[in-house]
């Protein structure tokens, strides 16, 4: 029998909650896209405090 590999079998453990919700594949993405851009621009001021929050949110 072949498995699925282990990336696949988390985000099919992550999304299957969401598969009778009102959410739609383009919420988690949008979101995700979200958090990169801040996580990014926060990386890129530089300050020590902005750097670790940067950090946190990658």
């Amino acid at each position: 029998m072949i498995t699925k590999p282990w990336d696949a079998q988390l985000a099919y453990w992550l999304i299957k909650p969401l598969k009778d919700s009102w959410v739609n594949p383009n919420d988690p993405t949008t979101v995700w896209l979200l958090t990169g851009l801040a996580a990014a621009i926060a990386l890129a001021v530089g300050d020590a405090i902005w750097v670790n929050i940067g950090a946190i949110w990658v």
